[in-house]
């Protein structure tokens, strides 16, 4: 047993005919018909629906057929349709339209005996005709017109009946619900002599149309369908020597009898002419002739080989790698900040712009490790440059809360580390390191002698503790003037108060002056 799936697209709707063929040489056809609506119009979505239903919901078990095909009758329905069914699962087959209508007629044996034929199509948006090469299915000549079509007729039944209500009901009326309800009127004439328009919803009443009363509505229409196929049979290199009538539009009341009249040629009243075109092509979708046209979706998919994806996958995770790798590396490496101070530095941020230190040298100190200073300097001068603040500081010359004046206790050994103005700011050397002799250039500076006004604190009197709880090393400490520009530190006489601390309880004797 083989099932194959054909599917013919149009603008008012999808057809698709289900094949099943058994063992013995029986078949069975399964035809449903998805109209389109304002909400579904594009034809790619109404294939893609039809495709589940015909496989899920129409047969008694779900099944997946072994073809799949499916019409166009344009090159941008082509396009669509191919769009549409790109990532489809299912291996589909996209068959001009023609091919497929004339691959049923073939099987049903009505056009075995005529070598050139024409095929009339009437649908709902306009009117094809196609001659076509009967033995190789050539297309010699086609032509298509909108002014015969499904709509124009449903348009002129519509003014009919519109014409027929009251007044006063014409105002109520719902011009879709009663443009549906002429249509099926219409249909209703093709197998009746009568039919009625109901508009009782607009308080109208029904209008009666009979078969006479359409006749002479569509007899417009009928002219210009002879004069299109007409035009069509004597543009082609071959006269055809039938015309087959297909398309939903061909079961209008009133098509065979024009064509009959209109031209000489047998005339070919298909059975159930709207499945036509779907049902040819389920039949080419359950041979091997199928093959021959293009496939889209799983067809697609089979040509992408597993090495070209995983060669994809590779290149994907490299990127991702080196962009992870790149930023761990920017996010560890510290950043070259002048400001900051190395580790065992004392550096406040939040003190003053600069602050200097200067320790008298003794020449001594408490701890045998420290070199004395030089001969020729009693002073080491110790300066702190901390980089520019975004705001100005003056020093206060009489502290409440911090006071700004360092003093450098003889238990720790000083450092010198001094930075020119004229450099970037750089980071000292802390007080706790060793300290340095006097670097050559820098001026001598001599401690202004202490007021007489102040008390001389006694030479045996006991060492006061500093801020620390340590007693004082007796280092005489001033505060220079951070808004001096000269080369060298410039003590500040006015707003720093020179401080004596008391020496300590050793038997080092006292700073000199």
């Amino acid at each position: 047993m083989s099932i194959s799936l054909g599917i013919a697209t149009g603008s008012a709707g999808v057809g698709s005919a289900l094949l099943t063929r058994h063992t013995n040489g029986a078949q069975d056809i399964e035809y449903r018909y998805m109209s389109a609506d304002q909400a579904h119009t594009d034809t790619g979505d109404l294939v893609r629906s039809s495709i589940g239903l015909m496989t899920t919901q129409v047969p008694t078990n779900p099944t997946t057929p072994d073809a799949i095909a499916v019409t166009y009758r344009t090159d941008e329905q082509h396009l669509v349709i191919k769009n549409a069914l790109a990532r489809s699962r299912r291996r589909v087959h996209l068959v001009p339209e023609t091919e497929a209508t004339l691959a049923y007629l073939r099987h049903t044996g009505e056009v075995a005996q005529y070598a050139t034929v024409a095929i009339v199509d009437v649908g709902a948006s306009g009117t094809g005709v196609s001659v076509i090469d009967q033995i190789d299915g050539t297309v010699l000549h086609s032509t298509r017109s909108s002014a015969v079509s499904g709509d124009v007729v449903d348009g002129l039944v519509y003014d009919h009946a519109l014409a027929a209500l009251r007044p006063s009901a014409r105002r109520l009326v719902d011009e879709g619900d009663l443009r549906a309800r002429c249509r099926g009127a219409k249909e209703q004439l093709s197998a009746d002599s009568t039919s009625f328009v109901d508009a009782d919803h607009a308080g109208g009443g029904s209008v009666e149309i009979t078969s006479s009363t359409f006749d002479e509505i569509i007899a417009p229409v009928m002219r210009d369908l002879a004069r299109v196929v007409r035009t069509s049979v004597s543009n082609a290199p071959r006269k055809p020597e039938a015309i087959a009538l297909v398309g939903g539009g061909a079961r209008i009341h009133g098509v065979a009898r024009t064509m009959v009249d209109s031209i000489d040629a047998h005339i070919i009243a298909v059975a159930e002419p709207d499945t036509a075109t779907a049902k040819g092509a389920a039949l080419l979708a359950s041979t091997g002739a199928v093959t021959a046209y293009p496939a889209v979706g799983a067809a697609e998919a089979v040509r992408t080989s597993p090495a070209a994806k995983a060669t994809g996958a590779l290149i994907g995770a490299l990127i991702v790698g080196g962009l992870v790798f790149g930023y761990s590396v920017n996010a560890l490496t510290p950043a070259e900040d002048p400001s900051v101070a190395p580790a065992s530095t004392e550096s406040a941020q939040t003190t003053a712009k600069s602050t200097s230190s200067t320790t008298e040298a003794t020449g001594t100190s408490s701890d045998d490790d420290v070199t004395p200073a030089p001969a020729e300097s009693n002073i080491i001068v110790t300066t702190t440059v901390i980089p520019d603040l975004p705001y100005s500081w003056t020093a206060d010359p009489l502290p409440t809360t911090q006071d700004f004046t360092t003093t450098t206790p003889s238990t720790t050994p000083p450092s010198s580390s001094t930075t020119p103005e004229s450099t970037p700011p750089t980071t000292t050397t802390p007080s706790t390191t060793e300290s340095s002799p006097s670097l050559p250039g820098w001026p001598e500076f001599e401690w202004p002698d202490i007021p007489t006004f102040w008390p001389e604190p006694p030479e045996n009197s006991p060492s006061l503790p500093d801020r620390n709880g340590n007693g004082s090393s007796g280092a005489r400490s001033q505060t220079l003037d951070p808004t001096s520009k000269e080369p060298g530190p410039r003590v500040q006489q006015q707003n720093s108060i020179p401080t004596t601390s008391l020496p300590p309880e050793t038997d080092t004797p006292p700073p000199p002056g």
